[in-house]
């Protein structure tokens, strides 16, 4: 198929059929969404140079998206009364990639007050079934079947993505996987598509999370009483529309030296897309992107935090790998939240067999990726000052 993808906005419509062919619904919902698909095709058209690989991969991405929409609004149709649920106090872990959210997220996500997203459930959203259920369910085995063809087909690259973003399918995941599903989301910036970035200064962010809050309502629908967990450096980003949707959030801000969280940032991104060819895979390219993109999402969160100082707690991530359960328990006085000798338990065992040190053991070379280690200084001086990084 990739070698007959040429425009992708030309296959917007044959996008909407084949995922209503594999959703068996055909109702995406709001018409809305489709003016940011519509920027999103072209700005993939015009602004950056794509392989075919990469078209493919741009393709399927969408297709996915488009039939998690259908699982949503079919979802929403069946069960009218989880509009109602309430969403209160939900836990966001926040900060710029590589810097230490992942390992806080999945640390946290051990006390069964919370509830997380599951990733095969962010690609086809439902009512979350029972655990042991997960297996009769096609959209979880084909969910699995997928993530082994990956690794047996492409092992040496999934082991290095393993080592860069540990994951099984059972553990929670970042949640910019539902705010994808609106089509208007800054994850999209960091491909570098200017036209795309200047339609969404248009655009109310908080709409997106709006969708994202009903999604929550329907996955989380057995377990109305649980507090969400939820994790992704797009929250960092995005802090005011956030904050827009859940004005009671609680936010866990991790902060980590730039001249760590950018070249491992780099390396990841090039590991997901580099094989795509294209600009997708210039390196030189990945640095600047990154850099700008964070600077942005930091200045966004410190003025968040400012407004509302009393929702937000400060992780240095040094002190998270030198006590992570001194930090929990700091975040629990904060946030009045009661920490069970059953999940400190579980949480002591976690980091005893996962030693914190792994979560910043991986140094990679600032080289290569189009910025020098003086211009990442020079980007967050002040930044760096503030937190001792410098």
């Amino acid at each position: 198929m990739a070698a007959t993808i040429g425009a992708l906005a030309g296959f917007e419509e044959d996008l909407h059929h084949l995922a209503a062919s594999k959703a068996c619904f055909h109702d995406f919902g709001d018409s809305k969404y489709r003016c940011g698909l519509k920027a999103l095709l072209e700005a993939f058209d015009t602004d950056i140079r794509l392989s075919p690989l990469g078209r493919q991969r741009i393709y399927e991405m969408v297709l996915g998206l488009l039939t998690a929409r259908l699982y949503v609004n079919r979802g929403w149709a069946e069960n009218p009364h989880i509009f109602a649920i309430p969403l209160c106090q939900p836990v966001f872990v926040i900060g710029v990639g590589r810097s230490g959210t992942t390992a806080m997220h999945r640390l946290l996500s051990l006390d069964a007050q919370f509830q997380g997203l599951e990733a095969w459930l962010m690609n086809t959203p439902m009512v979350r079934p029972p655990r042991e259920a997960w297996p009769e369910f096609p959209e979880y085995r084909s969910f699995i079947e997928a993530v082994d063809n990956f690794r047996k087909n492409d092992s040496e690259r999934a082991l290095e993505l393993q080592k860069a973003h540990d994951s099984s399918p059972g553990e929670v995941e970042e949640s910019q996987g539902i705010l994808l599903q609106t089509f208007s989301c800054t994850y999209w910036e960091i491909f570098g598509l200017p036209s795309y970035a200047a339609w969404l200064r248009t655009q109310r962010l908080a709409e997106s999370y709006a969708y994202f809050t009903n999604v929550l309502r329907l996955i989380g629908a057995q377990e109305p009483h649980k507090r969400w967990l939820l994790k992704s450096p797009v929250h960092t980003f995005e802090i005011d529309a956030l904050l827009d949707v859940f004005p009671d959030a609680r936010i866990i801000q991790m902060h980590r030296d730039p001249l760590k969280t950018i070249p491992s940032g780099c390396n990841l991104r090039y590991l997901n897309w580099g094989p795509c060819g294209g600009d997708l895979a210039q390196r030189e390219l990945i640095g600047p992107m990154l850099c700008k993109w964070s600077r942005l999402a930091l200045n966004r969160s410190k003025a968040a935090s400012a407004r509302s100082p009393m929702q937000f707690f400060h992780v240095d991530h040094r002190r998270f790998l030198r006590d992570p359960l001194d930090v929990v328990h700091a975040i629990y006085e904060l946030f009045d939240l009661v920490l069970s000798p059953n999940a400190e338990s579980k949480m002591r065992e976690w980091v005893t067999t996962r030693p914190m040190s792994r979560h910043g053991e991986h140094i990679y070379p600032v080289d290569g990726w189009g910025i020098t280690p003086a211009e990442i200084r020079e980007t967050f001086a002040d930044y760096r000052a503030e937190h001792g990084f410098a």
